[in-house]
C-alpha cells in the first residue's frame, strides 16, 4: 500500500499525525531487514530470508562479502582493494572494488556498512554464519539442539 493509499485509509487530520504516521511505518521497515545466511564452511551458499541469492557480477563480490562477515571488523577501502585487485594499477583497484561493493549492495545492502573511508558487514542486521556456529560450538559444550537450529538442517 502506497502512502497516499495509507494516508487516506487512516484519514490523518493534521500534518503532524502524518508524520508521526510515516515516521513509525519508516521504523518498522528499518526493523524489517531479512536475514542473510552464509554458509562458508564446504561449497558456499549465500541465502536471504531463506532464498538463494541471484548471482553477483563476479566470484570476488562473494569472496568480498565473505571476508567482511568472518573478519569482523571495519576494513580501510585500500587495503581491500589492493587485497582483492593488488595486480592492477590502484586506479583500477579502486574503480574495480567501487563495482563490487556497488553489485553487493543491490543484494545485500542493508547487511553492510559503508563509509567514506572503511567498508564493514553489519553485525547488528540479522544474519547467520556457519562459521560463528562452529566457533561457538567448539568453545562450548554442543547439544542437539544447536545441530538442529542450523537453517539448512531439516532439509
Amino acid at each position: 500500500m502506497g502512502v497516499a493509499a495509507y494516508s487516506r485509509q487512516c484519514r490523518f487530520d493534521t500534518a503532524s499525525q502524518i508524520l508521526i504516521a510515516l515516521q513509525s511505518l519508516a521504523d518498522i521497515m528499518i526493523g524489517m531487514a531479512e536475514k542473510l545466511e552464509l554458509a562458508l564452511l564446504g561449497n558456499p551458499e549465500l541465502h536471504r530470508a531463506g532464498q538463494r541469492l541471484g548471482k553477483f557480477r563476479s566470484a570476488k563480490a562473494y569472496a568480498l562479502l565473505y571476508y567482511l562477515a568472518v573478519t569482523r571488523r571495519a576494513q580501510p577501502r585500500t587495503v581491500l582493494a589492493g587485497l582483492f585487485w593488488g595486480d592492477v594499477d590502484e586506479y583500477y583497484a579502486r574503480r574495480n572494488f567501487n563495482r563490487t561493493l556497488s553489485d553487493l549492495t543491490q543484494f545485500v545492502g542493508d547487511h553492510l556498512v559503508i563509509e567514506r573511508q572503511a567498508v564493514a558487514f553489519a553485525h547488528s542486521q540479522p544474519y547467520w554464519l556457519d562459521v560463528e556456529v562452529l566457533e561457538n560450538a567448539a568453545t562450548t559444550q554442543p547439544a542437539a539442539q544447536t545441530v538442529a537450529e542450523t537453517p539448512w538442517a531439516s532439509k
